[in-house]
């Protein structure tokens, strides 16, 4: 696990220490069981650099949240909801304390059957999506594509955030694309205090 997953890790862990007494976080899928295992699998892949983001004017947002109504599991520490396109073989999930952020990736079937969603037609607000060229999501955010961070095996990685007020501090919402072979393969979209 890197330092930018490690950071989402420890955020979310500490945001469950004050909110889980108010919550009754009972995940459907147990720790330890495949599913869990499947869902830290996907989490893992998606995070695979360490770089600092670049600033952008753009906020995004999955609207409405593509996981909403899906599995619960018991991944660390509050838990995470996923779907998927069995059609299409993708996955999208999101940490329970992130109401509107999401990930979104290609990714092998899970082991146990998920709530079933079109994602390949997913799109955020301002239009990103998986299939897309990095010349159009760099676009869409307003950085260059020369931005992008270039990565092992024909892929690319495109992070950025912009900081936004919350909760009398500083919120990062987050955008980070995957490229395998020009295209995006792996977009997520998140929210963190910060």
């Amino acid at each position: 696990m890197n330092a930018r997953a490690f950071y989402l890790l420890g955020f979310t862990c500490l945001t469950l220490a004050l909110v889980a007494p108010a919550l009754s976080l009972n995940a459907t899928a147990p720790e330890g069981s495949p599913l869990v295992t499947w869902a830290n699998d996907a989490t893992d892949s998606f995070y695979t650099t360490q770089v600092k983001a670049r600033e952008t004017s753009v906020d995004d947002e999955f609207v409405p949240n593509p996981v909403a109504g899906g599995q619960m599991t018991a991944t660390p520490c509050a838990g995470s909801i996923w779907v998927y396109d069995y059609a299409h073989g993708i996955a999208a999930g999101n940490d329970r304390t992130d109401a509107t952020g999401a990930m979104v990736m290609y990714f092998p079937k899970p082991p146990t059957l998920l709530p079933n969603r079109d994602l390949l037609a997913l799109r955020s607000k301002q239009g990103l999506h998986l299939g897309m060229t990095l010349a159009q999501a760099s676009a869409i955010l307003r950085v260059p594509g020369s931005d992008a961070t270039l990565l092992p095996g024909g892929r690319a990685e495109l992070y950025v955030e912009k900081m936004v007020p919350c909760l009398a501090r500083h919120c990062a919402h987050r955008v980070t694309i995957i490229f395998k072979d020009g295209h995006a393969v792996a977009l997520s979209i998140l929210h963190a205090l910060n």
